[in-house]
Formats: C-alpha cells, structure tokens, sequence
C-alpha cells in the first residue's frame, strides 16, 4: 500500500486485506498506531497533526510493532460521539474525523480516518503546540512560516464557506433565499437556516447524490414537522445533478389546506440547508418562544444531524434568516415585527442536544435584538 492511496483512502473501503496492510504499514506521515487511547494531550496531538497536514489513520488496539492487541469501547455513547468528546478537551477547534471499528484476527481495532483539516491550525490544548506530520511522525511546529501558511488556511476556508451559503444556485432556489435581504409577498411565517462545513470532505461531497440522502432527507421531513389534528403528504423527492430537494407538506386533517411544509437540501458544493414554512396562528401576534421550541430549534437539529450522517464533522459556518408577513406584531411591543433580520452563527459537529438548544436561543436573542424589540431572555413570548 502506498502513501498516495492512505490519503485517499475511506473508512468504507477497508476490507481485510486492506486493514491488513494498514496495519502492517506502520507508522510515518500517514498512520500512527496505539496499543490504547493515549492519556491527554497526546491524543489530541496526534489527531491535530494528521489534521493539519495531509490527514492520515489513528489505529487504537495496535501495538508499536503492528500486533494486534484489541481495543474496547464505550458501550455508554457511540464511538463517534464518545472520541469526540475526548478530542474536545485536548484540541481546538475539533479536528474533522470519522471513527469506525473493525474486527481483525478475533479482535477490535478502532480507526480513526483523520482529514486533512481546512479549518487550520488545530491547537492541542493545555500547552498551545501545533503539530503536523512528517516521515518521522507528528512534529512540533517551529517555525513563522508554517504558523502563517496555517493560519491563512484556516481563514480562507472560513471566507469559502460564508460564500458557499450564499453561492449555490439549488441552495438558494430550494429554501427561497431573499435577495439583497428584501421580502415580497410573505404570506407565512419562515425560517431558513444553511449550513457549511469549513472542510468539505469526500464523504460529504458524494453523500448529497447518493440514494441514502434522499432517502434521509425525505424521512426527516417527515420527522420534523408537528402532526396533531393534521395529516402528512408524502414528502416528494427532487435529485439534481448536484445534489437532493425533499419536501414534506402538512395538511389540516378537516379542510386539507396546507398548513406548515419543510424543504430540506444538500449539494455536493459544500451546503446542507432547510426552510420550514409555518401557517401563521391568528392574524397579528409571534411569540418569540413559540417561535424559537417549534421551529427554528428543529431545523437547526436536523440540519446538525444531517452534516452528522453526510461525515461532515468539524467547525461550520452557518446562516440563519427569520421572514415575517406584514401584518405579525410582537406581544407587548409598541411596533411591528421587522419582516426579516439575518443572523450568522457557527456549529460544531457532531453538536449535543444542549449545543443546538443553547445556539438556537441565541439566535432568537439576536433576533430580538436585530428586529429592534426589548431584550427577550426565552422566558415567555
């Protein structure tokens, strides 16, 4: 096996023999191997290191000389979420990386297929090294240039990604993205919120035109839309050269009128995105609250879990727009709902149920702030 196919190699390409030749390769630019998980921060070196350079395998259950002594895992989270965890608290940002365990001469070793990183450069944190590899293993960063050429990267592929949200004709057509931030005929209530990963990986970018993102997408419309006293339309499927539309509609179970739908999208550009559309309640009032726990905190879960299964792990640039109608007011406020007001945030996956809830009330903090109206604290409408 050589160097040129580790670097492209995916977790899902690895069958027997060729685990077995990773196994034996040993370790230089591209493969580091670990009897266990290594104590704090060496764990985080190595993942950064991979990461900041040209990515690389992390083998856990494999000794120094390539025997193979096993590796057991978590059985409270699973092995993504769990080594996650252990990465947060040793680098920052989180460096991209997908984990998968695999049995090999009746034991488990876990890899770990580490990215090369665009959201550069990974710290290791505690002691503030940056490493990347070499032929000889990770190596410390020393020198000017090499931080520069890092950061540079890291900047540039935040700008990339902001344009993304912006730049991708099926994004913009799908979620109806208003144009110089300007509102015509707004009839109900919408949110939109588009999601780019700063590292857009292979796995991501083949996901959006496989069949197991429309497939995906069409169950999660579903999912997230309210059913109480309403039926679901069978969400519909639009492939694109590019990537995948699903829509799913929502209709009152007495009249058949629609109600709320849901759009959701995903091009191999470099964009995950999603409008959900809700029938205003009454003519006049929005209760922030209601607002933020009904529909802008299930996109935002949604659109996380999808960037989760599209492999899309790392720092992401977000979007997120509120489009009102014009006659919607605010309890206890003297003016009008500003009909629009856009916010930028950013996410990183895999994001914790508490991660989306606590993103989703800021959001609605700037919302209030954005539209002009008192300090709203989510407590209340």
């Amino acid at each position: 096996m050589t160097d040129p196919s580790l670097r492209k190699l995916a977790l899902g390409d690895l069958d027997d023999e060729t685990l077995q030749g990773l196994i034996a390769h040993g370790e230089d630019l591209f493969v580091e191997r670990k009897r266990q998980l290594p104590e704090a921060p060496k764990f985080g070196a190595a993942v950064s290191s991979f990461a900041n350079t040209l990515g690389g395998w992390v083998l856990l259950g494999v000794d120094d000389d390539g025997t193979i002594c096993g590796f057991p895992t978590s059985d409270r989270l699973d092995l993504q979420t769990w080594l996650a965890e252990e990465l947060r608290k040793q680098t920052d940002p989180l460096p991209p990386f997908v984990a998968g365990a695999r049995e090999f001469d009746g034991r488990q070793v876990v890899l770990l297929r580490v990215f090369e990183s665009a959201d550069s450069p990974h710290i290791v944190r505690g002691t503030g090294a940056i490493y990347v590899r070499t032929t000889k293993g990770k190596e410390p960063v020393d020198d000017h240039r090499t931080l520069i050429e890092l950061a540079r990267r890291g900047e540039e592929a935040e700008r990339r990604a902001r344009q993304r949200l912006s730049a991708l004709p099926l994004v913009t057509r799908a979620v109806e993205l208003p144009v110089d931030l300007v509102v015509r005929d707004q009839q109900n209530i919408s949110v939109l919120a588009l999601a780019a990963p700063l590292t857009v990986t292979p796995q991501f970018t083949d996901w959006p035109i496989s069949r197991r993102a429309a497939e995906w997408c069409a169950t999660a419309t579903e999912r997230i839309l309210p059913a109480p006293e309403a039926v679901h339309v069978r969400p519909t499927v639009e492939p694109a050269p590019r990537g995948v539309i699903a829509t799913g509609v929502l209709r009152s179970a007495w009249d058949h009128d629609q109600r709320d739908e849901v759009c959701l999208v995903a091009d191999s550009g470099g964009v995950i995105a999603g409008r959900f559309k809700r029938m205003k309640e009454g003519r006049e009032l929005l209760f922030l609250d209601r607002l933020r726990a009904d529909t802008l905190e299930p996109l935002l879960r949604v659109l996380a879990e999808a960037l989760a299964e599209a492999e899309a792990f790392g720092r992401s640039a977000w979007d997120v727009f509120v489009l009102l109608p014009h006659e919607i007011r605010i309890p206890d406020e003297q003016r009008g709902a500003q009909r629009i007001v856009h916010m930028g945030a950013e996410l990183t996956i895999p994001a914790s149920d508490d991660e989306i809830a606590g993103l989703a009330h800021r959001l609605m903090r700037e919302y209030a702030r954005g539209a002009g109206l008192r300090a709203w604290e989510g407590a209340g409408g």
